[in-house]
């Protein structure tokens, strides 16, 4: 959107004024680090817990301008200086979503909202230009930043919406004001900042508040749903639900492995026709994924048929399920990097998965579950039932809430429990070496990405190259 701003035009909306004259060219785009700003790029000076964009403006002389709350007199750059960024930041956010024609989505949940973000933009993107936020863009910096991003022929605009504490969704909810709002799943995740699971519902909600009309479309079998529904109705939203529920819009009839992916059978209350979905994605709960394409395709008005090689194409984004062989010593294993991060839901599907699959000797690295408060022992120990039904050969627990149930665990092969993961790296090809199917689960915060990041190394051309494998 920014490209179509006039140098006046972005003073206006910003409310601010031009120092050290105006840019000589058009703005391309904008960005928050200046190490990755270029020639046509506004450098959005915030100030941060640990640093001052302020403090960089002087040291950056390749870029077009800079948007400030204080001109640095050390640059020559042009800079427009505003009373508060972060304001003038979400001020650009509102005017280009105001402007934009695009169709408006926004996303939130308790789990699978980064990856539905993602499966919408790659389908959609069979249909024209499609925008999304980046990554996990979706706080009350990341995405204001993705939507002043927003191309200015975008015709779809993905916006995720996440949040660890009541009151950060609504903001960004009146910025979006969007067309469509999906409500993934409510569960238990960031717990640790919340009363209750109802509390958390009423939270994610607030991805209502900004919308004049428009569409909802909620999980039919979640326990919160008469509480989103009754939200979402007190902003004259037409409701779409999916499930498994006889009372679901789009309702999962049944769903079965493939080599690769799924196949799944749908029913639509709303065009009263049944689907063959086949879908390139492994993981059971993405059959939820699937039925929220279907809703918003058919709201959008487009054609499902139409969408399927999109849907058969669609792989598991990195860190969330994302599958790859693996060399430890001399077996070959299949590695689910599912390391993004955990909750007790999403930890629970994911187990049950793992132990649905047909390989004989599953290898498990679990990191421990944080933001879950005085809830943490009791998520902990609810995990002992679901390791043991994936009857792993050898099992890995990292962290102090984890080292709580080693003991516990008594129909498991061979448990291990390291303290950090530093500690775990050290040992976790010796310890791996014999299973045919390794999974990485856990926070970021507890080191499952590290963890999932040293076992990727494993990957069958690096180890014939003698370059990650260590006995």
């Amino acid at each position: 959107m920014i490209t179509s701003w006039s140098p006046d035009r972005l003073a206006h909306i910003t409310g601010g004024a031009w120092h050290n004259g105006v840019p000589e060219m058009g703005l391309c785009h904008v960005e928050i680090d200046h190490r990755e700003i270029d020639q046509k790029g506004l450098f959005v000076a915030l100030a941060g817990a640990n640093h001052d964009g302020h403090d960089f403006v002087s040291d950056i002389n390749k870029t077009n301008a800079a948007l400030v709350s204080r001109v640095s007199e050390d640059s020559h750059l042009p800079q427009l200086c505003v009373a508060d960024v972060f304001e003038a930041l979400h001020d650009l956010a509102r005017a280009a979503m105001a402007e934009t024609k695009a169709a408006k989505i926004a996303v939130t949940g308790s789990v699978g909202k980064t990856s539905t973000k993602q499966a919408l933009h790659e389908v959609l993107s069979h249909f024209g230009n499609c925008h999304a936020s980046k990554g996990n863009y979706n706080n009350h910096i990341g995405a204001p930043l993705s939507m002043v991003r927003t191309p200015d022929d975008a015709e779809m605009i993905i916006m995720e919406m996440g949040m660890n504490h009541a009151g950060e969704i609504s903001p960004l909810s009146h910025l979006f004001d969007g067309d469509i709002a999906i409500i993934t799943k409510i569960a238990d995740s960031h717990i640790g900042h919340f009363e209750s699971v109802a509390d958390i519902a009423e939270a994610k909600s607030e991805i209502f508040d900004g919308m004049s009309g428009g569409i909802a479309i909620l999980p039919r079998d979640d326990a919160h749903f008469a509480l989103l529904a009754k939200r979402a109705k007190a902003q004259s939203l037409k409701i779409i639900s999916f499930g498994t529920s006889e009372d679901a819009d789009y309702q999962l009839v049944s769903q079965h492995p493939s080599d690769d992916g799924q196949e799944l059978v749908v029913t639509s209350d709303i065009t009263g026709k049944m689907a063959e979905i086949k879908l390139g994605l492994f993981a059971p709960h993405h059959a939820t994924t699937a039925m929220i394409l279907m809703a918003v395709l058919e709201a959008l008005s487009l054609s499902v048929d139409d969408a399927a090689p999109a849907l058969a194409n669609l792989k598991e984004v990195k860190g969330r399920g994302n599958q790859q062989p693996i060399m430890i010593g001399e077996m070959q294993a299949l590695f689910i990097d599912d390391s993004y991060n955990a909750g007790p839901a999403s930890l629970a599907s994911a187990l049950s998965y793992v132990a649905s699959l047909p390989h004989k000797r599953k290898g498990l690295v679990i990191t421990d579950m944080l933001e879950l408060g005085d809830a943490s022992d009791e998520a902990h120990r609810a995990l002992i039932p679901l390791i043991e039904a994936a009857a792993p050969e050898a099992l890995i627990l990292v962290g102090p809430a984890l080292a709580k149930i080693q003991h516990r665990l008594r129909d498991v092969k061979t448990c291990h429990h390291f303290a950090n993961a530093d500690e775990a790296c050290k040992a976790l090809a010796g310890l791996l070496q014999d299973c045919d199917l390794v999974f990485v689960k856990g926070s970021n915060g507890s080191g499952a990405p590290q963890l999932a990041t040293f076992l990727s190394s494993y990957s069958p051309s690096t180890v014939n190259k003698g370059a990650a494998y260590v006995s």
